[in-house]
């Protein structure tokens, strides 16, 4: 494959990457409204598999025979009209090509460093808790607030006041939230949005879509929680238990957001979410259309393209 094939690639890739991504911003709530914040976090999917899927392949040129009066006339122009330098498009894509590249690096790299800053903070003089299973629990100063971070070595650490400042039951349903965020591999989809929104660094929208991501993810996990320690609970019981776990979420707001771990909350968002609890639950039917409507556009995205005609 020629570099001008890869290039036109590339191009495509970014230009489709781009439009989803504003596409999930315009109907994410409306979606998580019918469907349920789950199924609204796993619209994410839609850009990120455009992203490393390949599209569909360039068509060959069609070559038209020309007539022999066309090639008398074009003859005739070349014979006459000056010869102008052209730049095109084409020619400037290497180098927009080096630029994105610079960007995305560095955006990688600025995520990289400060997540490492984290995480020499957080274990720095942090007291070992109980672990629970493969995951390590600690209590640090560095937090305000719950948060899981960690790929292979998981970990989730709570504010040195957690048992303080939380009841009992708060703290059980903060600590299952944030297990919940490794158990179900929310801490891989923050590094995959962090590696697509690094590629997307020039597009504005990008930087609003990584913010309705994680408030996006926050959600599923606050419905993953409930329906987990619900269960076959009665109305009363179910909205009391509600209520503490909206509790616990306002006591665990933090102010920073980080790239590649999962606070309990943060503050900007907090307003929302908490409304996102009273939420009522979707019906199985509704359920069964909104991911048949997922699993379709993932199926598909790997073939949305925009390739320009060949001459």
């Amino acid at each position: 494959m020629s570099a001008a094939t890869w290039m036109q690639l590339w191009g495509d890739t970014m230009l489709a990457t781009a439009l989803l991504v504003l596409a999930v911003l315009l109907v994410r709530k409306p979606f998580a409204r019918h469907f349920g914040p789950r199924l609204a976090y796993s619209m994410w999917l839609i850009p990120a598999l455009r992203l490393i899927l390949p599209p569909l392949p360039l068509a060959d040129p069609v070559i038209v025979p020309a007539s022999s009066d066309a090639m008398v006339i074009a003859v005739d122009m070349a014979t006459t009209a000056p010869v102008t330098p052209a730049w095109s498009l084409v020619d400037a894509m290497p180098y927009l090509f080096v630029l994105w590249a610079a960007g995305m690096a560095a955006v990688l790299a600025l995520a990289m460093v400060s997540h490492r800053r984290f995480r020499a903070a957080v274990l720095a003089e942090a007291v070992e808790l109980e672990p629970i299973g493969t995951i390590r629990l600690v209590m640090t100063n560095a937090v305000d607030g719950p948060v899981a971070f960690g790929l292979l070595h998981r970990i989730v650490a709570v504010p040195h006041d957690f048992f303080a400042r939380f009841a009992a039951e708060e703290r059980a349903l903060a600590v299952d939230h944030e297990l919940s965020h490794h158990r179900h591999g929310d801490l891989w989809a923050n590094a995959a949005a962090l590696v697509l929104l690094a590629s997307q660094w020039f597009n504005p929208f990008a930087w609003r879509a990584i913010r309705a991501f994680r408030f996006d993810q926050e959600a599923a996990c606050d419905a993953r929680v409930l329906t987990l320690v619900d269960g076959g609970a009665d109305q009363d019981a179910r909205g009391e238990r509600t209520a503490r776990y909206a509790t616990a979420i306002a006591k665990a707001a933090v102010g920073a957001r980080l790239s590649l771990a999962a606070p309990m909350a943060v503050h900007d968002n907090l307003q929302e979410r908490l409304k996102m609890l009273l939420q009522q639950d979707v019906s199985k039917q509704r359920g069964l259309v909104g991911r048949l409507l997922v699993g379709g556009a993932t199926r598909n995205d790997g073939h949305l393209g925009f390739h320009a005609e060949q001459d």
